[in-house]
């Protein structure tokens, strides 16, 4: 795992951040997939990640209507081999570096994976924790196309997963 985190940045507006996204490679996907895409441009590892078993996060924050970057993490931790629990440890350390320097964090954004969701519910609890619009889009486009009735909410599988909700 590389982690790296950009100091100056979180110095300079940490004080300020209301909102943070997590997202990373998809797993059945070759290319960055987020809405904060754009400014997440690495072509050196995009389109090869998950074919040779790496994934890449991204952590973000929003400063005057702009995408603005925290810290990454590059992994080789998605082929299955990991021990249990170490994807969550890895990004519970990388988002302890940014929660000290974020205080005022309202609002956290992700896709569905759990230790996504686990993560920023246990180091931010005070914050609100939501898909964020792109991954709520995609759903919405994939049971469209899929032509299937939306499953049914069920509130007990849900708090299985998440004990808070």
């Amino acid at each position: 795992m590389i982690t790296f985190g950009f100091k100056g940045i979180l110095d300079d507006y940490g004080l300020q951040m209301e909102e943070i996204a997590m997202d990373s490679t998809c797993e059945n996907q070759s290319t960055l997939h987020s809405v904060w895409s754009l400014i997440l441009r690495l072509k050196f590892c995009v389109g090869r990640t998950n074919a040779l078993g790496y994934e890449l996060f991204a952590l973000v924050g929003e400063a005057n209507g702009q995408a603005v970057p925290f810290a990454f993490i590059f992994t080789t931790s998605t082929d299955g081999t990991a021990a249990s629990g170490v994807k969550d440890r890895m990004l519970h350390d990388l988002l302890n570096y940014v929660v000290k320097r974020c205080p005022n964090t309202k609002f956290t954004l992700s896709d569905k994976d759990p230790s996504k969701v686990s993560t920023f519910h246990h180091m931010i609890m005070h914050a609100k924790h939501q898909l964020c619009c792109w991954h709520g889009n995609e759903y919405v486009k994939e049971s469209l196309v899929e032509n299937t009735p939306p499953a049914m909410y069920d509130l007990h599988k849900a708090h299985a997963v998440f004990s808070f909700i």
